[in-house]
């Protein structure tokens, strides 16, 4: 196989430019020199695979405009992605007030209609332990025999208005009553609650118990006529017990126990008319968070 060899060698002569080189190519079966060494001829034998590289001088100035683009650029992503963020945590944040706020509303709202129902029922019993109270002072109280057995059937049943305070609960316990923004709004709910924890306590814990009675009813009363009054057919709490419908056995006449029958009577009332009071000012107070639960957040 025949074998080519490439020699580049320099012969300047004077005049000569000193970067023209004098190429040779030397082959067994080669009969001439090649001493034209244009810039052509070159370009032939030099692989096309061969870079010539230039040394290349930088715009300074250009740069710096480049860097300070790139920075801002960079600057710019970084602070708009600070504010989308914060824009959706705003987002978040006014999404969680509101399903608090639609939660309180609806608590309220069924609050309002047991308070009533309540209230209502008080003011009844209230009445009937009234009327108690005056057959028990009167000189005669076997005129009105089968109705003391039926008022104090009434002293042995009750009821209490229990607040939906689930959603207070979880906003107190978890902290997250800091998504009310509204500080006087949130100052009325605390009242709410604060005031119906006090009726709790005061009005609902002082209700006579009814075991308290039953030295009292087997004193005076024949159990089988006490016990017949029991409706089983009730539809509501006014209906618990039914007025007699025929004579019973007279109450008898212990003044220790009538006494006592009398001192229980009063009590009742007194526990109860207190109940309305408190009931009408959490009634009062519940209506008119209502109304700016509604204002705050549109909610119908």
């Amino acid at each position: 196989m025949n074998k080519r060899r490439v020699r580049v060698k320099s012969n300047i002569k004077p005049g000569q430019d000193k970067y023209q080189p004098e190429i040779v190519l030397t082959n067994p079966d080669a009969h001439a020199i090649l001493t034209d060494t244009t810039s052509a001829s070159i370009d032939k034998i030099i692989p096309e695979s061969m870079e010539i590289h230039h040394t290349s001088h930088h715009d300074k100035s250009k740069g710096r405009k480049s860097y300070f683009f790139d920075f801002m650029m960079l600057f710019l992503a970084i602070t708009a992605g600070f504010f989308v963020e914060n824009q959706r945590e705003h987002y978040l944040e006014h999404q969680r007030e509101k399903q608090y706020a639609r939660s309180l509303y609806d608590d309220l709202k069924v609050d309002t209609s047991i308070i009533q129902r309540v209230t209502d029922y008080k003011k009844w019993n209230g009445e009937k332990m009234d009327s108690l109270l005056t057959i028990l002072a009167s000189p005669d109280i076997h005129r009105q025999n089968e109705l003391i057995y039926y008022f104090e059937r009434l002293m042995t049943v009750n009821d209490v208005f229990t607040a939906q305070d689930v959603t207070y609960q979880q906003l107190q316990s978890s902290g997250n009553f800091r998504y009310i923004s509204n500080n006087e709004l949130y100052k009325e709910i605390s009242d709410y609650y604060n005031l119906y924890h006090r009726y709790q306590t005061m009005i609902e814990d002082n209700i006579e118990n009814v075991a308290s009675l039953s030295e009292m009813e087997s004193s005076l009363f024949h159990a089988g006529d006490l016990s017949s009054l029991f409706n089983p057919d009730s539809k509501g709490i006014t209906s618990v017990f039914n007025r007699p419908g025929r004579k019973f056995h007279p109450v008898k006449k212990d003044d220790y126990f009538l006494n006592y029958f009398y001192i229980k009577a009063a009590n009742r009332r007194d526990i109860q008319t207190s109940s309305v009071i408190w009931l009408m000012w959490l009634h009062s107070k519940a209506i008119k968070i209502l109304s700016e639960l509604e204002k705050e957040y549109n909610l119908i």
